[in-house]
């Protein structure tokens, strides 16, 4: 009778445990350990939980991924947007003394934006895993200073200077555009929270102590 009754406990709870599951409880166990049929049964409804439970955390891991890249998307849309308001401002109103340089700062941003939509069509790529960046040698000076030029039209309307310190080069391995947005996006931050007629500097400096 005790077998029996223990026997009815255990499969009770393993058909209480498989309901569980099926209502999206992917974290329940039977707590069953026989040497028999049912405590295989049981085991197979145990790791059957722990597998669930396992593609439900990466389902949600890679929802948070997806939240975080739309996130940097629109990040990185506000930096060439705010740029080009600047510059479109300037030269309305006819404040823009070289306006060549602000018209090469348009073209720029175009193309940033360009490169911000061709990103988002990678997403799938990303979510594979199957994105690979073409390391090329890169001038991390010459990055930085064409994020200066873009966004000088974003530091003039705040009084704010923009500095750039560093050697004649530095070049890196590196994937040149994904670099380049790192750099606008810092550099856009540090010009939206800056006191008005200060001054943000560029400071790049390599392993060697340069």
């Amino acid at each position: 009778a005790l077998a029996s009754s223990a026997l009815t406990d255990d499969l009770q709870r393993m058909a209480a445990t498989a309901h569980r599951v099926a209502d999206g409880d992917f974290a329940a166990r039977t707590g069953v350990e026989r040497g028999d049929e049912v405590g295989t049964l049981a085991a197979d409804i145990d790791t059957m939980a722990v597998r669930l439970q396992a593609a439900r955390e990466d389902e949600l891991a890679e929802e948070a991924r997806r939240r975080e890249f739309f996130a940097a998307v629109g990040h990185d849309l506000r930096t060439p947007l705010a740029s080009m308001q600047a510059a479109v401002e300037a030269l309305r109103d006819g404040v823009a003394t070289d306006t060549d340089r602000y018209y090469r700062s348009l073209e720029r941003d175009v193309a940033a934006l360009h490169s911000l939509v061709d990103d988002v069509f990678l997403l799938a790529r990303l979510q594979a895993g199957d994105l690979t960046l073409d390391r090329v040698p890169t001038d991390l000076s010459d990055l930085a200073d064409e994020a200066i030029e873009v966004l000088a039209p974003v530091a003039r309307r705040k009084d704010v200077e923009l500095v750039l310190e560093a050697p004649s080069r530095i070049v890196v391995d590196t994937e040149p555009s994904a670099v380049a947005r790192v750099i606008r996006n810092l550099l856009d931050n540090a010009i939206r929270y800056a006191p008005e007629h200060s001054t943000v500097r560029v400071v790049l400096g390599g392993d060697d102590g340069s």
